[in-house]
């Protein structure tokens, strides 16, 4: 019977439970374990259930990357979500996991949650958060904790007995200009994963940039081209014309720039848009000192392999933006909707070093000595849009027993264009497996 704690928080022992072990044969230590991450994008049930074909294309051996043992997810909404999407590729009765700390008003027609569907037996889940109260002006409260989906479909909610606090270091960053307390500063929280084979995994989804009036901006443009081409069909003697006027609406349509940007108030827009990137980036920054923090933590003892991946939401490396020292707080020229690198050179007196220092603190040891190893390809783009197209924002790392291995991660497939409603390419944007970023894989030696 699938039992729902919905309505009731269950309590739970984060031991080994042997009974759980034999419902499905698994081969925990496998030699080689098959390990996909992917921002699946709006991930609803609805959207699943529609991509079904896109999902086991993605799975095919042919086509993808084959049927994955441990399977990591962002954009995630829900347990049957995951569920769904695990079952589209293969996996017979996976443990599932699913965070619940994403704010829903954040994207309003889904919820960013992570989650991790794996073949091998899960022994303990716990997730990061805020305090779950009010500080200020600082709303910090989150959902009830994390769900679990065990082997005979039974869910449970494992409420505040997997809730621990966020703990980002002090003295590793420089103080935030709001005075917001540190681990507020991490507006999504953490996941963490244990398998019985000594692997711990750590989905992630940091803060991503929200350029507003780019996107109306290139609405407004997608909009006209698209009407114009209705006129076109419907009154063939504007047929000249039109095709004039549809020449240069594609040059703004592609540059994603036009007049109405220089206009006083577009203009305050896009400064706000510059400075909502520098407290992104804080938020991102905190996020990989809180989670470094704890992966130092989890390599103590030297039997643990600790894999961190998913959507970073900024580069491996890009000029002006990837930054390799702590100490220099980069401040970016503006930025405009043309933007796909942030420019190289900053303000007067701040330094030539980058505003994000995200990746920098996952690589080196500047938290209790632990570093990790991304496996990604700093030059190959793992988003398939236009945009951060020299380098990866998604990224597998890895860190302890295995992290010597000869590996390489990969991401898999090949882009498409996106065409609308009327069978017409939309300039720019482009899916993989129905998603705007590529699914990576990597395969890793048995951990046993």
């Amino acid at each position: 019977m699938i039992t729902t704690s919905f309505m009731t928080r269950s309590i739970v022992s984060f031991s080994l439970f042997t009974a759980m072990q034999n419902l499905v044969p698994c081969d925990a230590f496998a030699e080689t374990i098959n390990i996909v991450n992917w921002n699946v994008e709006q991930g609803s049930v609805e959207n699943v259930i529609r991509r079904k074909e896109d999902f086991e294309q993605a799975a095919n051996d042919a086509t993808g990357f084959g049927t994955p043992d441990i399977l990591i997810l962002q954009e995630i909404n829900s347990v049957a979500s995951a569920q769904e999407i695990a079952s589209n590729m293969g996996m017979a009765n996976p443990h599932v996991v699913v965070s619940d700390f994403g704010k829903d008003s954040e994207v309003i027609f889904f919820g960013l949650e992570v989650a991790v569907a794996s073949t091998i037996t899960v022994v303990s889940v716990t997730e990061y958060q805020h305090e779950k109260t009010t500080s200020g002006s600082f709303n910090a409260k989150f959902a009830d904790g994390p769900f679990w989906v065990k082997p005979d479909r039974s869910i449970e909610l494992l409420g505040d007995d997997a809730i621990a606090d966020i703990e980002v270091p002090e003295g590793i960053l420089p103080e935030h200009s709001s005075g917001a307390p540190r681990n507020m500063r991490v507006t999504r929280g953490l996941l963490r994963v244990e398998l019985e084979n000594g692997l711990i995994i750590y989905p992630v989804h940091f803060k991503s940039n929200n350029p507003a009036i780019c996107f109306e901006v290139n609405r407004n443009l997608s909009d006209a081209r698209r009407n114009l081409r209705r006129i076109k069909e419907k009154i063939p003697s504007y047929e000249n014309d039109i095709d004039a006027a549809l020449s240069p609406l594609d040059d703004l349509y592609l540059k994603g720039s036009v007049r109405s940007l220089r206009k006083q108030e577009n203009q305050q827009e896009l400064r706000g848009f510059t400075e909502s990137h520098l407290d992104n980036a804080v938020s991102r920054e905190n996020a990989a000192a809180a989670l470094m923090w704890l992966v130092a933590k989890d390599l103590e003892d030297g039997t643990k392999t600790v894999i961190v991946a998913g959507d970073f939401n900024t580069p491996l490396i890009e000029p002006g933006k990837a930054g390799t020292d702590l100490n220099i707080e980069c401040v970016p020229t503006p930025l405009d909707c043309e933007t796909k690198i942030v420019p190289e050179t900053c303000e007067a007196g701040t330094g030539p070093d980058g505003f994000d220092d995200t990746h920098f603190i996952m690589q080196s040891e500047s938290i209790s000595g632990a570093s990790m190893r991304p496996l990604i390809d700093p030059n190959i783009p793992t988003y398939a849009n236009d945009g951060f197209q020299l380098s990866p924002i998604d990224n597998i790392y890895i860190a302890g027993r295995l992290a010597s291995a000869e590996l390489q991660g990969v991401r898999v497939g090949e882009r498409e264009h996106v065409v609308d409603s009327n069978g017409d390419v939309v300039p720019g944007k482009f899916t993989v497996f129905g998603s705007d970023h590529f699914p990576l894989q990597l395969k890793l030696p048995g951990a046993n």
